[in-house]
């Protein structure tokens, strides 16, 4: 998400034309889509035993955090590339408004949430927060820009459907496996993408020509530094 934040921003700011950079932002956020909706996914099925199989069962909690923060780690995909690109649009003011929104809807939910739900009240307070911070990032940007909404759908819809596919893969694999551990959840989760990949790449979803030119952008600009 970061990296091509870096390299969409710029080129936004480069672009007079509405429609061009519309399709530019857009092919950021499919891209960030396709690629973190899948690891997001496939994590939370492996993290109840991934994280008690490094750190040991006292932390074995953590795993089902890690797990409901699913849709957080998710986001990370295209926050990054919608909060660069309302930067370099010149209205980047905004987010502080958007920012303080989130901050208030997550500390009111958790003051709700951690009573019933303990420890995972907290990362479903920052899923909705963070949500609707991006909610908000997307909808400025789609006021300025002219964004290509037939794709985006298309996209999330594909994202989604190879996310489901790898997970179910991940899940089957930990619950054939005989005493799920550090080494099943690390077979599970490489199973879980490797299926994803291959569902993304049969839809035409991996990352194309012009994505992998972005990410060759932003790593030019940060060996410029």
């Amino acid at each position: 998400g970061v990296a091509v934040a870096g390299a969409v921003g710029p080129r936004l700011a480069a672009n007079p034309d509405r429609a061009g950079a519309g399709d530019l932002l857009s092919r950021g956020l499919r891209f960030g889509a396709v690629v973190y909706l899948p690891l997001a996914a496939v994590l939370a099925v492996i993290s109840p035993t991934l994280v008690p199989g490094l750190l040991g069962e006292d932390f074995a909690d953590g795993g089902y955090v890690l797990a409901a923060l699913a849709p957080y780690i998710a986001l990370l995909g295209v926050a990054p590339v919608l909060s660069s690109a309302i930067d370099y649009l010149g209205v980047g003011r905004i987010r502080k408004w958007l920012a303080f929104g989130a901050l208030a809807i997550n500390v009111v939910l958790d003051l709700i949430l951690i009573p019933p739900f303990g420890v995972i009240g907290p990362a479903i307070a920052t899923n909705v927060a963070a949500i609707s911070y991006v909610a908000g990032m997307f909808w400025v940007g789609a006021r300025e820009l002219d964004l290509d909404f037939r794709s985006l759908w298309r996209s999330a819809v594909r994202a989604l459907a190879a996310a489901a596919l790898g997970a179910g893969a991940a899940l089957v694999a930990l619950a054939v496996w005989p005493d799920p551990g550090l080494a099943a959840s690390l077979l599970a989760g490489t199973l879980g993408l490797a299926l994803s990949a291959l569902v993304l790449w049969a839809l035409h979803e991996l990352p194309t020509s012009a994505a992998r030119e972005m990410l060759a952008f932003a790593g030019g600009r940060r060996v410029a530094r």
